[in-house]
C-alpha cells in the first residue's frame, strides 16, 4: 500500500467516509523553453476528501500533505499532516471522532425531566 491508502485507511477506522474528490483545476503555463507560448500544463486538485457523517468535520488527502478541516468555515479546526505520518493521521482522527462523538452526547437528566443543574 502506498501512504495516501495508508492515510484513508487510518481514517476510515475512525468513522470518516468517502465525501468524493476536490475540483480539479487544468492550466497551462509559460515555461523557459515554450516562451512567449503556454508549455507545461499543471494540474491542481483531485485531492480524496473523506466526512464524518452527519459532521462539518472533513480530511482531504493528497501525494504529499493531509488537511484536516470543518466546512463551516471555523479556522480553528484547521490541522496539516504529511500523508506518510500515518500514526498521527490516525491519532488525529480517532481524537477528532471522539470529541464529536462526547459532543454528540445526550445532556444528563434531573429525575424530574428538566435538564440537571
Amino acid at each position: 500500500m502506498n501512504a495516501i491508502d495508508d492515510a484513508v485507511t487510518a481514517c476510515h477506522a475512525a468513522g470518516y467516509q468517502d465525501d468524493g474528490e476536490t475540483a480539479i483545476t487544468i492550466t497551462r503555463m509559460v515555461t523557459a523553453t515554450s516562451y512567449p507560448l503556454p508549455g507545461a500544463e499543471v494540474r491542481s486538485g483531485g485531492r480524496r476528501r473523506l466526512a464524518l457523517p452527519g459532521r462539518v468535520e472533513r480530511v482531504t488527502i493528497g501525494k504529499v500533505t493531509t488537511n484536516f478541516y470543518r466546512s463551516d468555515n471555523e479556522r480553528a479546526g484547521f490541522k496539516q499532516f504529511r500523508t506518510k505520518d500515518t500514526p498521527g493521521i490516525a491519532a488525529e482522527a480517532a481524537n477528532r471522532a471522539r470529541a464529536l462523538q462526547s459532543d454528540a452526547a445526550p445532556a444528563p437528566r434531573s429525575p424530574r425531566g428538566g435538564p440537571s443543574p
